[in-house]
């Protein structure tokens, strides 16, 4: 039996399927040679793929980490700093290819609508990393 619409939950691991989605529609359309002409691959589109890739690799690695202490709190906490970092330089790498290159606006909508959702899942996660950590530490007091 399936869960109505409504009373869904988000799974947990979802900003990470929506972190390797991004990153593979980054490496898709930037090898499109009628988008992203060969000439610019080393100087520009290779930094738009590391940063994709960057955003993967740092919540993969936040992912790793078991906020049990405020030593790992700390440490996931800078890893998912990192993938935000990074996410953001992607979205500035994106405005640039959309006034440099041949992309469509429905193109670079869907990207950024991916940037953006992801966005949003790395705030809540850490929002409830910093919720978690906040218990703890009342608990520990006690």
């Amino acid at each position: 039996m399936s869960v109505p619409y409504g009373k869904r939950r988000q799974g947990k691991l979802k900003v990470l399927l929506d972190a390797a989605e991004l990153a593979v529609y980054t490496i898709n359309i930037t090898a499109n040679e009628k988008h992203f002409p060969k000439r610019y691959r080393w100087n520009m589109i290779g930094q738009i793929v590391a940063e994709a890739k960057d955003v993967v690799r740092f919540l993969e690695m936040a992912n790793a980490v078991h906020a049990d202490n405020a030593v790992e709190y700390q440490r996931r906490k800078l890893y998912q700093n990192q993938a935000s970092e990074s996410l953001q330089a992607l979205l500035t790498e994106i405005d640039l290819s959309y006034l440099l290159f041949h992309l469509s606006d429905d193109q670079v909508e869907h990207w950024t609508a991916l940037c953006y959702d992801l966005q949003q899942l790395i705030r809540k996660w850490r929002k409830s990393d910093a919720d978690r950590e906040k218990t703890r530490i009342e608990e520990a007091k006690q």
